[in-house]
């Protein structure tokens, strides 16, 4: 069995009970960062148990710890470093995941990751499905706006994912109260500028054996150079009949 494979499923399991590898601090808080920082992390971890522990791998539950480093083996009461670069880059949201050292025998010992990463932009919906993708192609409506700098640049790059997209951004008055269950254009005095985003695609561009689509494109301020301004689109060939 694959060790990486195995982690998640006794991760609840090795996390119910206590364990005889001690962490410190044994929950790492890494604060709120912004989109696109790193932080460099270190924990301590002590072998509290009468015998050699032996680690074969760490791993980690998300994409935010990267370049792990942890020790080979902790004798009886020896206490020894796991390290990490958390990069938030791509995240956004609560942050709540596990760092796993593996022992040999497949026994885990997770150490709990909290945070939060604060995106300076906002693209609604991060979701964009254009359901039944005719010959002529389609279109959907996206909106962008940033909590930290209302007025911003938005530029989109037409040649990514083969020259599929193409995009017309104009600026707009956005009602966020009901945000991100809701974003609505709107006229009050209130509103936040923002900017209104039609995606067209063009099913010519979508390789010729391919009927569905799932593809990954973004965004770019020069406001925010390592924001993450990104959206998912989904959707399927409409077949000739």
């Amino acid at each position: 069995m694959k060790l990486r494979a195995l982690v998640p499923a006794l991760l609840l399991a090795c996390a119910a009970f206590a364990d005889d590898l001690a962490f410190s601090p044994a929950t790492v808080d890494l604060g709120t960062l912004e989109q696109g920082d790193s932080k460099a992390v270190s924990v301590k971890a002590t072998n509290l148990s009468k015998k050699t522990m032996k680690f074969v791998d760490c791993v980690a539950q998300g994409r935010g710890p990267q370049k792990l480093v942890w020790p080979g083996q902790l004798k009886p009461g020896e206490t020894g470093t796991v390290s990490f670069e958390f990069v938030s880059t791509g995240l956004r949201g609560t942050i709540e995941e596990h760092v796993t050292l593996v022992e040999e025998g497949e026994t885990t010992h997770p150490v709990l990751l909290v945070g939060a990463v604060s995106a300076p932009v906002e693209l609604w919906p991060a979701m964009v499905d254009f359901g039944w993708i005719s010959p002529k192609g389609g279109e959907a409506v996206l909106y962008a706006f940033s909590p930290k700098k209302p007025e911003f640049k938005l530029a989109f790059d037409a040649s990514q994912a083969d020259g599929l997209f193409s995009a017309k951004i104009e600026p707009v008055k956005l009602d966020t109260a009901g945000y991100p269950e809701r974003l609505a254009e709107s006229r009050s005095a209130k509103a936040l500028p923002g900017w209104k985003i039609t995606l067209k695609i063009d099913p010519a561009k979508m390789p010729a054996d391919r009927k569905s689509l799932g593809v990954l494109g973004s965004f770019s301020s020069p406001d925010f150079p390592r924001a993450s301004v990104e959206f998912y689109a989904v959707g399927y060939r409409e077949q000739k009949k």
